[in-house]
């Protein structure tokens, strides 16, 4: 079967006969007919890949904003555990371990010697455990003079490991010297075998 195809110029002249109202109504039609093919095959997908392209900006502005606050926070958590990672550091030079002990016994013995200090009791003591380190403490017995002791014992404050002078008794001798019975504490820390474990709690 051919198909039918009529001339745009016999269309237009049957369109010229037509009474002026219907010339009118069908320019009328032909309008809306363009204008809603227009709006369902061209404006209505474009409206609807905006309007999706708009919710994904928003949502990437909303991840970026929360990365940025997370770097944010990842950035000053960072420097919080290097700042407590260089205090604990600093603490630890503060407590020996158990090698370092003698050595540190040794350095009070010698910096009473250099202050003229005589000598008489160096007798460390059983040390006492506690949940990260061990107290140990010192019996020390030394005659010398007055401002030879004051000498001895701020050297002693200026070592960088804590000491402390816990008791002190001064008793003063025939030739004017002076006898000092004192009890010092240094500290160690405690590995991790020597910890206490912690009891289980009961049911």
């Amino acid at each position: 079967m051919k198909k039918v195809s009529l001339p745009l110029e016999a269309i237009e002249a049957r369109i010229d006969d037509l009474p002026l109202a219907q010339r009118v109504l069908i320019l009328v039609l032909t309008v809306l007919a363009l204008a809603a093919a227009f709006y369902y095959f061209k404006y209505d997908p474009q409206k609807t890949r905006i309007r999706q392209l708009r919710t994904s900006i928003q949502n990437e502005e909303t991840r970026i904003a929360t990365l940025k606050k997370y770097a944010a926070e990842s950035e000053k958590l960072a420097q919080e555990v290097q700042k407590s990672q260089e205090e604990f550091t600093a603490m630890l030079r503060l407590l020996p371990d158990q090698r370092e002990i003698p050595a540190l016994l040794e350095t009070v013995s010698q910096i009473g010697a250099q202050e003229g200090l005589e000598n008489l009791l160096f007798q460390p003591m059983p040390e006492t455990a506690h949940e990260f380190h061990a107290t140990i403490p010192v019996r020390l017995d030394l005659v010398g003079r007055y401002h030879q002791l004051g000498l001895f014992l701020d050297k002693i404050s200026r070592l960088d490991r804590i000491i402390q002078v816990e008791s002190m008794a001064l008793k003063r001798r025939s030739d004017s010297s002076m006898q000092v019975s004192c009890n010092l504490s240094t500290f160690r820390f405690l590995e991790e075998h020597e910890r206490k474990k912690p009891e289980p709690k009961k049911k």
